[in-house]
């Protein structure tokens, strides 16, 4: 579990989600489970096709990855910040917004 957590809600919807930044664990050792479980099914597809394609030699840059990719994901499709779980540098998420 990463240190710092960004909690999101969908305006429209009132449903929330938890973004977890930093180095993924959970992705290093299980691989397309994560997104699968996050409902995340274009990540699910990708990360099943490279672990397959690549005998898992991809799992620890896809763990270095993937919690930023998600995070910023959720932010472009409409998600705000709700809240910071952790001690997050103000200009890191400024960088996370921004791009």
């Amino acid at each position: 579990m990463s240190k710092v957590e960004l909690i999101l809600k969908n305006p429209a919807t009132e449903k929330f989600r938890t973004a977890p930044l930093g180095f993924s664990w959970t992705v290093l050792f299980f691989g397309f489970l994560v997104p699968l479980f996050r409902r995340d099914w274009k990540y699910t597809f990708i990360f099943l096709l490279l672990y397959i394609l690549s005998l898992g030699c991809l799992s620890p840059v896809m763990a270095c990855l993937y919690n930023r990719s998600y995070a910023r994901r959720m932010l472009a499709s409409g998600y705000r910040l709700f809240y910071i779980r952790g001690n997050l540098k103000s200009d890191t998420l400024e960088k996370l917004i921004a791009q």
